[in-house]
């Protein structure tokens, strides 16, 4: 009678790798929903009490750093890791909606230095509010220690 080794290794690679396919696929797809559905909510409020895109809003909140509250077009771009064309288009809109400041370096005139207003500021302050009451309300279901955990592993896996 011949018996048949089987390694335990082999019988179990592929489930264990169909199983880690399926929980990793199923963990990107819930990440993703609950991160479209939070920024879709989150875009009508501010569009609708900011007259800002998300996109926009994302650009003001870079010059609110305490760190840095001016920017070349290059840097901004760099800093939102977006392209320089897609940013320039940002910074003409709000521009033109007086959120923004954009001025020539005296010294290099192809260089522009960018800068948020008042205006800016205050709407940025008001957009914030509506969005911490958003993310407050899609985090609700977890309790406070849940949402520290899940701060830590986001921070964690970025």
């Amino acid at each position: 009678m011949t018996t048949k080794v089987v390694s335990k290794k082999t019988k179990q690679e592929p489930n264990s790798c169909l199983l880690l396919s399926t929980v990793s696929g199923e963990l990107m797809h819930k990440m993703h929903r609950f991160h479209e559905d939070v920024t879709k909510r989150v875009e009508t409020l501010v569009v609708k009490n900011a007259n800002l895109t998300f996109s926009q809003y994302i650009v003001l909140i870079s010059f609110l750093s305490p760190c840095r509250d001016s920017f070349s077009q290059k840097d901004l771009a760099e800093h939102l890791n977006i392209k320089e064309a897609t940013v320039s288009r940002h910074i003409k809109t709000l521009e033109q909606k007086k959120l923004l400041k954009k001025e020539k370096l005296r010294n290099n005139k192809k260089t522009h230095i960018i800068t948020i207003s008042p205006l800016g500021k205050e709407i940025f302050t008001q957009a914030e509010k509506v969005i911490l009451q958003e993310i407050k309300r899609s985090l609700s279901p977890l309790k406070d220690k849940e949402q520290k955990q899940l701060l830590a592993l986001l921070t964690k896996l970025s």
